[in-house]
């Protein structure tokens, strides 16, 4: 899957790009008590969730530049701070209220 979303779905860095971050729920709520293969609870902004967080790089054109998947209770930010993720991005980029960090703007001057 991963060699099919490079080859076909990737696009080339333009000087604008966007980053979010969306959960990978893992199973229901009601289920995370007898659930005994990921550990680990996190809350996002629509609530709390059981799983993993993806993290995509896209550019305007919605072409996708790179991907990390997280453990859920990792920080938005914490992906940036890995050179492999964030290699091949130049000019701005733009996201969300959950990457605004001191560090984070300190880093990208």
């Amino acid at each position: 899957m991963a060699l099919f979303i490079k080859k076909v779905l990737w696009g080339k860095c333009t000087g604008l790009s966007f980053v979010d971050g969306t959960p990978l729920r893992v199973c229901k709520n009601q289920r995370i008590h007898i659930h005994k293969t990921f550990k680990g609870v996190t809350e996002c902004s629509m609530g709390w969730f059981f799983g993993f967080t993806l993290h995509l790089i896209c550019n305007e054109r919605g072409e996708l530049l790179n991907f990390m998947i997280t453990l859920g209770d990792v920080d938005d930010r914490r992906p940036l701070d890995y050179k492999a993720f964030v290699e091949f991005i130049y000019g701005k980029l733009v996201g969300d209220k959950g990457y605004i960090g001191k560090n984070l703007f300190r880093d990208i001057q």
